[in-house]
């Protein structure tokens, strides 16, 4: 599984190759009833008749500004793959992106909507014009929508600035930041072994309906989990994983870790390994939690259980009738040799205890 396979949008800036569209302007199709939101223009060059070089959609109050010598700007959009483990700045809910560049006063100069394939290749491309100048800002939208509203809010977003020299080919790469980026923001329990259940709480887990992954310390994942919300994930820790922080991916965005670090427990410790008592006589077992760095746990969620030696060997099953078993306190009812052991998940830990 890959995790450095961050998408970018690159945008290759050819200026002058539209020289011939020099004082191109911005035009309606027939009939319609002046510039307003949401209605298609098309940059058309002079002396043609009426083919576009561009289509774009006016989504803001104001009109599209097209003055002085055109470039190109060539936008490649590699779209991350769905259901693929990686890291990437596009969301895989993501099925459009909207570009708009702007002067430095704030009035857009080219707009355009890209979609992405419903199948076959993962990588579009759109050529858009601009006018010449300094301090073109380009910003990128990504939505969920195909066709996004003026309601629709986005779910990455990302921003660039370039000049716009004739007779130059500039270069510019727009980084999407994702909206909405899954936060830890507590665990239940701290310390575990693997193989126990683990709620997660925090922020944007929901992934807009795709897959959520937990990665715990060494890279381990628990992709399936048992239950998901935006706010809590519960999974079963992994049998690979090792103490460190952990965090929540969704949507393919990668998560900010918790603040403390989660101890996935190997062994337990137990005090006194071996005891001798008679019946009716409490023992008293201390158990100490031991984690894949070999350091000591404190404040772990451990089960206790116990069992005849030469009984049942089930340490699930239920004690002997007459002995009790209660946060390390052993009380034997009749005479034998009891192993006592201490859990969680497949951390354990073991003591024994002749009974005269």
């Amino acid at each position: 599984m890959q995790r450095n396979d961050y998408t970018l949008i690159f945008l290759v800036l050819a200026v002058g190759t539209l020289a011939a569209c020099a004082g191109g302007t911005w035009v309606q199709p027939a009939g319609s009833p002046g510039r307003q939101a949401g209605l298609p223009y098309a940059l058309v060059a002079p002396g043609t008749s009426g083919s576009p070089v561009i289509s774009a959609t006016k989504n803001r109050d104001r009109g599209l500004r097209v003055a002085g010598p055109l470039g190109q700007v060539q936008l490649t959009i590699r779209w991350p793959e769905r259901m693929a483990f990686t890291t990437q700045t596009i969301p895989d809910s993501a099925n459009s992106l909207e570009i708009q560049i702007s002067d430095s006063r704030g009035n857009l100069l080219a707009y355009d909507l890209i979609t992405r394939p419903s199948q076959g290749a993962l990588v579009t491309s759109a050529t858009m014009s601009v006018a010449a100048g300094t301090a073109r800002a380009i910003t990128v939208d990504a939505f969920q929508a195909q066709t996004p509203g003026l309601g629709d809010v986005p779910i990455a977003q990302g921003t660039a600035s370039l000049d716009v020299a004739p007779s130059s080919i500039c270069a510019a790469a727009v980084n999407l930041v994702p909206t909405a980026i899954p936060t830890v923001q507590g665990m239940t329990p701290a310390n575990a072994g693997p193989g126990t259940f683990v709620t997660l709480d925090g922020l944007n887990f929901s992934g807009n309906g795709g897959p959520v992954y937990v990665i715990f310390g060494g890279g381990a994942t628990a992709s399936t989990p048992i239950s998901a919300t935006s706010t809590a994930v519960e999974v079963s820790v992994p049998s690979t994983a090792i103490t460190g922080p952990i965090s929540v991916w969704a949507d393919g965005v990668p998560g900010t870790p918790g603040s403390g670090s989660f101890s996935v427990l190997s062994r337990f410790q137990v005090t006194p390994a071996t005891a001798a008592a008679s019946v009716s006589t409490a023992v008293t077992f201390a158990a100490a939690g031991i984690d894949t760095s070999g350091q000591t746990v404190a404040d772990t969620a451990v089960n206790w259980t116990c069992w005849l030696v030469n009984g049942p060997t089930d340490p699930l099953a239920s004690p002997p009738p007459a002995s009790t078993l209660s946060a390390g306190v052993f009380t034997p009812g009749a005479t034998g040799t009891y192993q006592v052991q201490v859990s969680s998940g497949m951390a354990i830990g073991t003591a024994s205890v002749t009974v005269d």
